[in-house]
């Protein structure tokens, strides 16, 4: 990479492929409501999390984990804003709240 282009790059969406800057992938994560019952049973689905994934759910509960590649089903039975986290490189990083109420 030119050092001009390395000034310039931005770690969180770029990096380099054949000594080129290119944008890091997205991840096709799909969470089909952002916000659940807190009843410690009603699930809350995320698809589209690849194997080998980091999970961090922070909140009133943490939670960190690896996905294998299946859909996830959360549940929460604590009130409270929760903040969702996958990554896994190259891909960009990907981040999404949830309410359980």
């Amino acid at each position: 990479v030119l050092a001009d282009q390395a000034d310039q790059a931005d770690p969180r969406t770029q990096w380099v492929v054949d000594g080129q800057l290119a944008p890091r992938p997205l991840l096709d994560i799909q969470v089909e409501q952002h916000t659940v019952l807190a009843d410690g049973e009603t699930e809350l689905i995320v698809r589209g999390v690849p194997a080998g994934a980091s999970i961090v759910v922070n909140g009133p509960v943490t939670l960190q984990a690896q996905a294998d590649g299946s859909d996830l089903h959360l549940t929460f039975a604590i009130p409270g804003r929760y903040s969702l986290a996958i990554s896994l490189f190259p891909f960009q990083d990907w981040q999404g709240d949830v309410h359980a109420n």
